[in-house]
């Protein structure tokens, strides 16, 4: 007489489930935050004018650092900028983002129409950000750029890079605002961050700088 064994078959349709359920565990991954350090930004303003005035050679590169750190934008936005984009005679222009598909309106100041001046004094067009190659400048050749003219010393321990400069744009605004937790959801808006401790993190601001907020009631 055949016989079914019901307790291997039970055993064996019960352990590939088991198997199935732990591989589909669920990951909860937290958001990854750039390792940057952010600068002074009157240090990097200072060094925006005298590379745009007085080195010939790196004036784009001066350029770049006074867009990026009174815009904000990412290096896949500022890369696409051109020439009339950023017209003296305007005083705003429009940026689509290449992360996030939003529109933003740059409103530019009169700090950086006072470093774009010297820019315009020549008639230029097309694409700003060139390389001497007529090529655009690749994020890697930025970031070795910007590490040597933004370091001041050998010993300095910056991790510098293109998001240095939408970090230091984010720290200024942040503290321009009073260090208010205003000024922190304006710019986790404006990151498109999904939360306020993530816009802390990236600005590196620390449990001492809160303190010094009760210090300075």
């Amino acid at each position: 007489m055949f016989t079914f064994n019901f307790k291997m078959i039970k055993l064996n349709y019960i352990c590939p489930i088991i198997l199935i359920k732990r591989q589909m565990k669920i990951q909860v991954k937290t958001p990854r935050v750039t390792t940057a350090d952010y600068l002074d930004f009157d240090f990097l303003h200072r060094k925006a004018e005298r590379l745009i005035n007085y080195e010939p050679k790196l004036k784009t590169i001066g350029v770049y650092i006074a867009v990026a750190m009174y815009t904000g934008l990412r290096y896949s936005d500022l890369i696409r900028l051109t020439y009339e984009d950023l017209d003296y005679s305007n005083r705003d222009f429009n940026v689509v983002e290449q992360k996030t598909g939003k529109i933003r309106t740059i409103t530019i100041s009169k700090k950086l129409r006072d470093l774009l001046m010297v820019t315009y004094r020549t008639s230029n067009e097309g694409l700003i950000f060139l390389s001497q190659k007529g090529t655009p400048f690749t994020n890697q050749a930025l970031n070795r750029v910007l590490k040597t003219v933004l370091t001041e010393h050998k010993n300095q321990t910056n991790n510098i890079s293109t998001h240095t400069l939408r970090k230091s744009f984010g720290r200024r605004i942040w503290e321009k605002n009073g260090k208010s937790e205003e000024g922190l959801i304006y710019l986790m808006d404006l990151f498109n961050h999904s939360s306020l401790k993530i816009t802390k993190t990236y600005l590196g601001i620390t449990a001492d700088d809160r303190a010094k907020l009760y210090l300075s009631l």
